[in-house]
């Protein structure tokens, strides 16, 4: 299975955006695909407000795990753009998705 990170807003409208991402994973469970969405995960056990430096190391990580980046979302945030640089440093395919944004 094709590892697919997702790279997605997570600040903001939070309750909306985890909706978005949950959907946008499990298009592509169906489509066959291993999405791999930090937004998901993180917020169980990392604080964005007080830990964020740590937040985007271990999404930095899972990037290096993955075999694409795939953009979604109406823009791109400061995390975003570290996800994209950091899969762009390794060569990885980037997708953007961002105008054709699965709906959850």
């Amino acid at each position: 299975m094709k590892r697919i990170y997702i790279s997605h807003p997570f600040a903001g409208d939070i309750i909306a955006n985890l909706e978005k991402v949950t959907g946008i994973c499990r298009k592509l469970v169906d489509e066959g695909y291993l999405p791999i969405a930090p937004h998901l995960l993180f917020p169980l056990f990392v604080d964005e407000d007080t830990e964020r430096e740590l937040s985007l190391r271990l999404c930095m990580e899972l990037v290096k795990a993955c075999d694409e980046l795939w953009l979604f979302g109406e823009r791109i945030s400061a995390n975003m753009v570290c996800e994209i640089e950091t899969a762009q440093t390794l060569g990885m395919p980037v997708e953007n998705r961002m105008k054709r944004e699965i709906q959850a």
